[in-house]
């Protein structure tokens, strides 16, 4: 046996280290590159704030290991994001923010390794992400309308009920609701019509402009505004200073009504009453390519996966199985 003897096992094998004394460095470095090549202010904001998790995390851990980053380490990070509070909510961070720092910080590390910063790719050393994402469940029409009720208890209730229209009535994001001008809608008779959109810059749209189309309940709710405030051009939401409203006032505005409506537990914030519109949408029997168009997406699965939160009984109500063409069982 011994002739066949090929080596043995070494009890202390060496790790894999990366020297990370300049690791918070190269992260500003992405920052700063992503900011020269995104066009979209607020992702590169969104970077840097999640990446502040890691930097701050290991400018406390680094000196401890003098500076050698280890796979071991990222896992004791993701580990770490599992129980840190935010300093926002006072609570735990939630999946899916503790997902985008794993992500981010993933696709930071791929980036220095493509820039040629470090001579190995370490992102396949980020763990995944413990846990999953909460389920969604659909926000009922008669939540919605009460919703919509909560909105007239503000001291500008055409205003803000219009906006929580545009939001459910058509899918808007809070950026696209923010960046509207009085000139870009166009009614007909019945008060339906479209508005020309900008909004989120991507790939598919380098500009963010499309055009929705809204209904005339929609309408309704936005010709009451108009009519109230008196606006013929300009920002169609505006501040008491006449200023157009910030992505900040609008959040509150829409979750101060989420609160007045007793309703926090079924909707968190804005982007579920573009869900709520999608989903309603399609219950409706909308095709999806239309959809698709409305929420402007360049494909269909990103509609179909974020924002349509169909379940089971919508399945039940569309059930047809060979079955039910074949008559009653024989006894």
């Amino acid at each position: 046996m011994g002739d066949n003897l090929i080596g043995g096992i070494n009890r202390n094998p060496s790790v894999p280290a990366l020297d990370g004394r300049d690791l918070n460095w190269l992260i500003a470095q992405y920052i700063a590159d992503s900011r020269s090549r995104l066009s979209t202010k607020r992702t590169v904001d969104c970077y840097e704030n999640k990446l502040k998790w890691f930097v701050e995390w290991w400018g406390v851990e680094g000196p401890k290991n003098e500076w050698l980053l280890r796979q071991a380490d990222l896992e004791r990070f993701e580990k770490y994001l599992r129980d840190v509070l935010s300093p926002l909510t006072g609570r735990k961070l939630t999946y899916n923010t503790r997902d985008d720092v794993i992500r981010i910080l993933r696709r930071a590390l791929h980036w220095a390794y493509d820039s040629g910063y470090v001579g190995r790719d370490y992102s396949n050393w980020m763990p995944k992400t413990d846990g999953g994402p909460p389920k969604r469940k659909a926000i009922s029409v008669p939540s919605l309308e009460r919703l919509l009720h909560a909105g007239a208890g503000s001291h500008n209730p055409q205003r803000d009920q219009a906006m929580l229209a545009m939001m459910m009535g058509m899918g808007l994001r809070r950026g696209e609701v923010k960046n509207l001008d009085v000139e870009c809608l166009f009614f007909g008779d019945d008060l339906s019509g479209h508005a020309n959109v900008t909004g989120k810059r991507t790939r598919a749209n380098r500009t963010g402009q499309r055009q929705a189309a809204f209904d005339s309940a929609t309408g309704l709710y936005i010709m009451t505004h108009l009519t109230a405030a008196g606006y013929t051009d300009g920002p169609l939401f505006r501040n008491r200073f006449g200023n157009r409203m910030s992505d900040v006032a609008i959040n509150v505005i829409v979750r101060t009504a989420i609160r007045r409506a007793g309703l926090e537990k079924e909707i968190q914030g804005c982007h579920d009453l573009r869900r709520a519109f999608a989903t309603n949408f399609r219950r409706q029997n909308g095709d999806k390519d239309m959809l698709r168009r409305q929420l402007g997406h360049a494909k269909y699965e990103t509609t179909d996966l974020l924002y349509t939160l169909l379940d089971i009984e919508d399945v039940k109500l569309e059930m047809v199985s060979p079955l039910s063409s074949m008559g009653a069982p024989q006894q």
